[in-house]
């Protein structure tokens, strides 16, 4: 209450009351945290794809395309970054430009082995949806 700040020195500053809990705060401490099991020592490796599609293709079909890719062994993520639809884009289609993340659990990836997934899930892509690379 106003009153009650003026009576206690506060005149025209702003007055911020909150609790804390120690005991939580002191448990979360007291964990480990420097272990993540969600952490992957290995590191990943990204392909950027800009693909020549269907107008009516929304982000969602592809992303669930993309999800049912058969031959999946190391795509761990994939999210859209440009779509475009203009000058140099046929009438009718679009282009969408997406992120591919690799990722092995188990090694290093080598160019090699994310070449030649990346070309897979392009083949399955265009044979799926009629999607091109541009």
């Amino acid at each position: 209450h106003p009153q009650s700040l003026f009576d206690l020195g506060f005149s025209h500053d702003p007055v911020i009351v909150f609790e804390l809990d120690i005991e939580a705060l002191y448990e979360l401490v007291s964990q480990d945290l420097r272990v993540n099991p969600h952490v992957n020592k290995f590191p990943s490796v990204s392909r950027d794809f800009s693909l020549l599609c269907d107008q009516a293709l929304t982000y969602k079909t592809l992303k669930e395309t993309v999800a049912e890719f058969p031959k999946r062994k190391f795509l761990k993520d994939m999210d859209l970054f440009d779509l475009y639809q203009g000058e140099h884009v046929p009438d009718g289609k679009k282009s969408m430009a997406a992120s591919f993340v690799f990722q092995s659990v188990e090694k290093t990836l080598t160019d090699k082995e994310v070449d030649k997934e990346s070309q897979n899930l392009l083949q399955w892509i265009n044979k799926q949806l009629g999607a091109e690379l541009r």
